[in-house]
């Protein structure tokens, strides 16, 4: 065996050093994605691996794979794009399957399709009502109600988030979900997404939009055993010392809390219809 035989056999051959490389891609990716890193960082650092294999193999050999006479004549082979265009369907296979099983297992995705369904079913109609799945996923949204007193404490935010944005509005209708509470003693705080609309009667009967309204709001809420509960703190907005005054020692939990949360943009076209529901339930009286 001649020195150069050695010499590269001593360093791998270059079919090794191609499979590493082809290798390292799928698997750093796969490997970061179940350790919990999501969005681009898996395929960032595929790409550093591989290239780190590429310049692990110029390092001791001196020259990469790619360069190597043997795959110059396997790329002019007839057959190559053939092989190249199974590999490709082998890979996409997989990254398919490991998507639906994701998409199946994973508990954490549940919402996002959810979300998606609602953003799809309540917008993509001229009327969110004409939608019957709209509508079920509204009423499931009034059903989860666990007691009265949540009942009592959303009707008193619509009715406050009306006084305080349309006043003097002759049909404004509101929708609210609370998106955090605190209890203490005799109060009770709460950090909620409110939506609410001004209302017209356009030439054909039929309800238009003439404004809406749609932000955070900090309450406190004051309850008794036989009076239903009433807003007696209010502030819309985070940056205002009423929200410290609102909320107290729960303010920066608030503000923490609306900082992070995307739910709001998820929640909204349910809101919306929800709102247009109350209005027509108010004409029909």
């Amino acid at each position: 065996m001649s020195t150069g035989q050695r010499k590269r056999s001593g360093n791998g051959h270059p079919n090794v050093w191609a499979f590493l490389t082809l290798a390292t891609f799928p698997i750093v990716l796969i490997a970061t994605d179940m350790l919990g890193l999501h969005g681009v960082w898996p395929f960032v650092y595929a790409i550093l691996a591989t290239l780190i294999v590429l310049a692990l193999e110029g390092t001791i050999r001196g020259k990469l794979w790619p360069f190597e006479p043997h795959f110059a004549e396997c790329l002019g082979h007839p057959d190559t794009p053939i092989r190249i265009l199974l590999f490709l369907g082998g890979v996409l296979l997989i990254l398919e399957t490991s998507l639906i099983a994701i998409i199946a297992l994973d508990r954490r995705t549940d919402m996002a399709l959810i979300g998606f369904v609602a953003r799809k079913e309540c917008t993509a109609w001229h009327d969110p009502s004409s939608s019957s799945l709209c509508r079920r996923l509204m009423d499931e949204k009034r059903s989860t109600a666990a007691a009265p007193t949540v009942d009592g404490r959303s009707f008193a935010i619509r009715t406050r988030a009306l006084q305080e944005w349309y006043p003097d509005a002759p049909l404004a209708t509101c929708a609210v979900r609370q998106a955090a509470s605190w209890t203490d003693t005799s109060s009770h705080y709460a950090l909620a997404y409110a939506h609410c609309v001004s209302w017209s009667i356009d030439g054909q009967g039929k309800l238009k939009a003439d404004g809406a309204t749609t932000r955070y709001v900090a309450v406190n809420l004051n309850e008794g055993e036989e009076t239903l509960p009433h807003v007696s703190g209010w502030s819309d907005d985070m940056n205002d010392p009423s929200w410290d005054m609102t909320l107290r020692e729960h303010a920066e939990d608030g503000r923490d809390r609306v900082r992070s949360s995307s739910v709001l943009s998820d929640i909204l076209p349910v809101l919306q219809a929800e709102a247009k529901i109350r209005a027509e339930a108010i004409l029909q009286r």
